[in-house]
């Protein structure tokens, strides 16, 4: 059988290091050590199941005192001498108001500038606390939600149930890098419009949120 070939990616620190009862733990959803500093217990998660998805290995060793050093390795690709791509239509330009709803600032920049240099009007909020504040004073200001699911506070879903609760016809599409398209379907109840999983391309998010706010045409058999 033919070897396989993979990149390697590390990354190392000089920290204190991970105490030998955590190790095992740390890819864990919500398991963190940092609680008082506002951490989810998120991050390590969504990078290992990210690695996972592109048939990758992530493995970590440490020492007290000294630091951490995880090592990513990821499947080599050749890439073809030539390649025809035909390039997905670019999205009409966007009419509406979007809040989006995030508590990892990245990820929340990165998505209001994909959807505002679209063409949308475009409000951010930190946390679902935030959020549901901003809908309750101007319950008619937003015509689509777009939010994570795993935030700390009130959840996604929780926020979904009460901004129903207001305004039952708003659509809410939420996105997570913690459930697949399958679990996705128990938040049908909810009255979710869509859902994207994380992690997501631009095309991906302005596809979704464009299907929902201006529906194509159902063809006539």
């Amino acid at each position: 059988a033919e070897r396989k070939r993979y990149a390697m990616l590390r990354i190392s620190d000089t920290g204190a290091g991970i105490p030998a009862e955590d190790l095992d733990r740390i890819f864990d959803p919500f398991f963190t050590t940092r609680e008082k500093d506002g951490g989810t217990g998120l991050g390590l998660t969504t990078v290992q199941g990210v690695v996972a998805s592109l048939g990758g290995e992530i493995s970590v060793t440490t020492e007290r005192g000294k630091g951490t050093t995880f090592l990513i390795f990821l499947p080599h690709v050749e890439a073809p001498r030539s390649v025809a791509t035909i390039s997905p239509p670019e999205p009409e330009p966007a009419h509406g108001a979007v809040l989006i709803v995030d508590d990892e600032v990245a990820m929340l920049g990165i998505s209001e500038r994909i959807l505002r240099r679209a063409g949308y009007d475009v409000a951010s909020a930190s946390s679902g606390e935030s959020a549901f504040q901003m809908v309750l004073d101007d319950p008619f200001r937003f015509d689509l939600v777009l939010t994570d699911l795993t935030m700390t506070g009130i959840s996604g879903a929780e926020l979904t149930r009460k901004l129903k609760e207001i305004r039952p016809d708003l659509p809410v599409v939420l996105t997570s890098g913690f459930v697949d398209r399958a679990d996705a379907e128990q938040f049908a109840s909810l009255g979710i419009a869509a859902f994207i999983p994380k992690p997501y391309t631009r095309m991906d998010l302005l596809s979704a949120i464009g299907d929902v706010l201006s529906p194509r045409p159902q063809s006539l058999e």
